[in-house]
């Protein structure tokens, strides 16, 4: 992770959506009210309300909407009685209902003068209402609460209050031209316009006067307030667990992404039969938001829907080059805005699109391009916020754990800097064992402060290339070779104090020395066992130790006759010192072996330390944390494995069951049946009530076998057989069920020709009676769910590629079958276009038809057809191994091919065999994780990122670079 140092002094813009959220606070002055003999009234309500009286406010009401119904000012009365509401309910939570049940009642009463404009606000409430207590309607079951009467709305299920919001919604825009007639700026006591806001860069959060006129241009009337609710709404993707009939994927290609005009003309519910397709509600609803604006002489409320559609498209749009047309259509909407303000948020918001593609520069130049344009804009501080993003300095440091020969580097991970200073400080490894962290990045304060205020054994500078094109850089900086064996801090800083403001400081921990603690891949263990030489109850610890190699860095060869110690931490967090438990001396093949005592297994965690004497010098080294697995492994198993005659029981029938009583000892490996051994069958109902038992003595080999008489009026579902004896368990499960044989039965045939992306599949169901006639005249529905799997070497090039998801369902209908039985059911095999071509997705079409007859008897048949962009698979096998005593040697190939249903094709193609190069010597291999060999576990000369160290100027340490 990148630290850039425009964070430390740069007070971040704070960008909001808040999608019409009930104003509740409200900064001085804020919050126009209506001009009249009740302006004094209202200034006082307002006042009340800003400064949280909310009781006081609804006693300054009394009177004042009856004073404007007898003088016909309508929307003085609504805003009085939305606003009664809102001081009555003003102390409640927001999960609390009350507020929606109460306008409500009020609308019902109501003149028909203001409904319009309460049916807003209720509109309103209720979509918050919901965003408050999502999680509540989330989790609930579905279909809890029938009744659809809002005093219950607090536990419904979240299909009722979706349909609910939609409705609210829907009424809301029905009478838009009266909402149009009222003003925002008269109306934000009640409603917040919900527009883009930019927050002050003294870090409050409260708006500017400048902030609530944005605002208000942006959403002028209360119809664009309700419009940008609803657009929120369909936006955020609800759909009340309804599953869509026909997933609608608009292409980045198409009118989407393109200019106003093409968007206005585009008919996207033509394209799709899912009616209630959030995304086509969402371009719908755009479409008459902007033709609401359509000839305004002020462009702003135009340009801002516009702007919101393109940055919600984008997030939509799939297929390929959606990132193109995404920055395209911002750069025509740049070009139409000209020289209005909110082009510069165009800017904004291309120059953050060019800088997650990788190309600062340009991002620097267009955000740069803005500040010039409207520096006070809103744009404009998101411009300047991007140009620091972009400027600020970073550093990281990248090193191998141990320093020996051969010599590794210090490789420094910057940007916009020019030089960087290191030191190397003194370290000590058993006094952070001590202090129960042997892992060097768990660094306290304390910690940080003692590594920077000690004095260094080396200091030096390195002078590393500027970057001008703002992208990261890694310059690697030669180690200091004479430092004695030990353990060290490695310190670098972007300025030569190593100061803790506006600076960056990362730091590594390493060892010089020139062993190599190489621990067994497998994990520790302790086997538990039962009984042993204790006291009764004991554990015997069984088998388990640590055991692992050192060898000489430099050579290579084990070490022998070195010490190896470990070193446990207490499971007592209030003694975390680690202390010396056990030690073990190197074999002459430099292998160490340290067993696993009882005081060890009690323990939470093992370190393991080494020191050995090379050429006169002594020698340490330390590894990291291991935890000791520990389970228990029982002597000896008895169990009883039963069957039952048939899957499937009716009510009256007879259950006959067979089962064989055996023991195991796993660790002997012997297996025997359990011979003349009493059991007990115990036979139980869907309830778990005992109905019956029956005792048996196994016969010679173990076997034991009887009936069970279920009762006519037995209780469908889960039933049971469970065995019992000595030490003996088993069973098996019965199912109860009332069911009648099937008269016919649907067939899916596999599809004629080849399956090819993005053309029609047909595929053709026969219904026939088992006795071979046709099912004439039968009801068909049958419906298409697009499921995609990868190869496994997706995995490596395409690793954010999706495991798995829900099934979409691309296409649905219904039919008939015919005089012959026959039906056909014709999709689309439409692709996933937001899956990459050159991952080689596979597309599973899963097709489920669904036959009734005249009598109602149902039945069903399911066939997955599989299309992919490249219609066939090849396979290349051979042995693993391939040994030549002398010259060449003969290798055979098997390659196959087949269609990707599995089906053998024929297909023709050309083999190409590449010999390795052989390399001169062992490749070191790069520690530092920047190339194609990446040691993620084991060794001691993996490489390790840094620690930052610094203190930030906002008085925090900052975390791992």
């Amino acid at each position: 992770m990148r630290i850039r140092v425009s964070h430390l002094v740069v007070a971040s813009c704070l960008v909001v959506f808040l999608g019409g959220m009930l104003a509740m606070r409200r900064s001085p002055g804020e919050g126009g009210v209506p001009a009249g003999p009740r302006k004094a009234a209202w200034q006082k309500i307002e006042q009340n309300l800003r400064e949280g009286r909310p009781k006081s406010a609804a006693a300054a009401l009394e009177g004042l909407v009856e004073d404007a119904i007898a003088d016909g000012a309508w929307a003085e009365v609504a805003r009085g009685i939305a606003t009664r509401v809102l001081a009555e309910t003003g102390d409640r939570p927001a999960d609390d209902p009350e507020r929606l049940l109460r306008l409500d009642a009020a609308i019902a009463v109501a003149a028909p003068q203001t409904r319009s404009v309460l049916e807003t606000v209720a509109a309103n409430w209720t979509w918050n209402y919901f965003l408050a207590n999502r999680w509540r309607f989330a989790q609930r079951t579905r279909g809890g609460v029938a009744s659809e009467d809002l005093a219950t709305i607090a536990e419904w299920d979240l299909p009722l209050i979706i349909a609910e919001i939609e409705r609210r919604f829907e009424r809301a825009l029905g009478d838009a031209e009266s909402l149009k007639l009222l003003p925002t700026e008269e109306w934000r006591a009640i409603l917040d316009p919900g527009a883009i806001r930019v927050g002050r860069l003294d870090g409050k959060n409260g708006d500017s006067p400048e902030d609530v006129a944005r605002a208000v241009a942006m959403r002028p009337t209360l119809w664009d307030v309700v419009m940008a609710n609803a657009v929120a709404f369909a936006a955020s993707g609800e759909r009340g667990l309804v599953a869509p009939e026909d997933v609608f994927e608009p292409d980045a290609s198409g009118p989407l992404l393109r200019s106003r005009d093409a968007f206005l003309a585009w008919d996207a519910a033509a394209e799709t039969s899912d009616v209630a397709s959030p995304v086509a509600k969402a371009v719908m609803l755009y479409q008459t938001w902007l033709r609401g604006h359509a000839g305004d002489a002020d462009p702003t409320p135009g340009l801002a829907i516009d702007l919101e559609r393109i940055e919600w498209a984008g997030e939509v749009a799939v297929g390929e080059g959606v990132e193109e047309q995404r920055q395209q259509a911002l750069q025509r909407f740049i070009e139409e805005a000209g020289d209005h303000p909110l082009a510069t948020r165009g800017r904004a918001a291309l120059a953050e699109r060019l800088l997650e593609q990788g190309d600062p520069t340009a991002a620097h130049a267009l955000a740069s391009e803005g500040v010039a344009a409207h520096p006070a804009s809103a744009g404009g501080a998101e411009c300047r916020n991007l140009i620091a993003r972009i400027e600020a300095a970073s550093l990281e440091l990248a090193t191998e754990r141990t320093w020996a020969e051969p010599w590794p580097v210090i490789r420094a991970n910057y940007l916009n800097l020019a030089r960087v200073s290191l030191r190397v400080v003194a370290a000590d490894w058993e006094e952070r064992l001590e202090a129960g962290r042997p892992e060097w990045q768990w660094l306290e304060a304390d910690d940080r402060r003692k590594i920077l205020a000690a004095k260094p054994i080396k200091a030096f500078a390195a002078d590393i290339p500027a970057t001008p094109d703002f992208r990261s850089r890694s310059h690697d900086i030669p180690v200091p070779r004479d430092l004695p064996p030990g353990c060290y801090w490695v310190l670098a800083s972007a300025n030569e104090t190593f100061s803790d403001s506006d600076n960056v400081v990362s730091g590594c921990f390493v060892w010089v020395s020139r062993l190599a603690l190489v621990a067994d891949t497998a994990e520790p263990t302790a086997v538990e066992r039962e009984g042993g030489n204790g006291p009764a109850g004991a554990r015997d610890l069984g088998d388990g130790e640590l055991s692992g190699h050192l060898v000489d860095i430099r050579t290579g060869e084990p070490l022998a006759g070195a010490a190896v110690d470990a070193f446990v931490q207490p499971r007592n967090r209030q003694q975390q010192a680690f202390q010396r438990t056990a030690s073990a001396t190197t074999d002459a093949e430099g292998r160490y072996q340290i067993r696993l005592t009882g005081d060890m297994i009690s323990r939470e965690s093992v370190v393991l330390g080494a020191t050995a004497v090379l050429d006169g010098v002594t020698h340490r080294i330390g590894a990291g944390r291991t935890s000791i697995r520990r389970y228990r492994r029982p002597q000896r198993t008895r169990s009883a494995i039963v069957v039952t005659d048939r899957g499937i029981h009716r009510p009256g029938q007879t259950v006959f069951y067979k089962g064989i009583a055996c023991e195991a000892d796993t660790r002997g490996g012997s297996y025997e049946a359990l011979a003349d051994r009493a059991v007990t069958v115990v036979f139980r109902d869907a309830n778990n009530r005992e109905l019956a038992t029956s005792t048996h003595q196994t016969n010679s080999r173990g076997s034991f076998h009887g009936t069970f008489a279920i009762p006519p009026s037995a209780l469908p579902g889960q039933w049971s057989i469970s065995v019992q004896g000595e030490r003996v368990v088993g069973g098996v499960a019965v199912r109860v069920e009332e069911y009648k044989r099937p008269k016919f039965l649907v067939e899916l045939a596999a599809p004629a020709g080849e399956v090819k992306l993005a053309a029609d599949v047909s595929l053709e169901g026969t219904a026939s009676t088992y006795t071979g006639l046709p099912v004439a005249g039968g009801s068909v529905s049958w419906e298409v769910e697009r499921e995609v799997r990868f190869a496994p070497w997706c995995r490596w090039m395409f690793p954010w590629l999706p495991f798995g998801g829900e099934a979409a369902r691309i296409a649905h209908g219904d039919t008939t079958t015919d005089a012959e039985g026959r039906f056909e059911v014709l999709f689309p095999a439409r692709p996933d276009l937001s899956l990459p071509r050159d991952a080689l997705p596979v597309f599973r079409y899963r097709v489920k038809a669904t036959v009734t007859d005249a009598s109602g008897e149902t039945r069903q048949d399911e066939r997955v057809v599989n299309a992919g962009y490249a219609p066939v698979e090849a396979e290349v096998t051979c042995d693993a191994w391939q040994a030549a005593a002398e010259g060449p040697a003969d290798v055979e190939l098997t390659i196959a091919t087949t269609s990707l249903d599995g089906e053998p094709r024929a297909a023709s193609g050309t083999l190409r065999v590449a010999r390795l190069v052989q390399p001169d010597a062992v490749a070191r291999g790069d520690w530092l994780g920047e190339g194609p060999f990446q040691p993620w576990r084991g060794g001691n000369r993996r490489g390790l990122r840094g620690r930052c160290l610094c203190r930030a100027a906002t008085g925090r340490w900052r975390g791992a670079c």
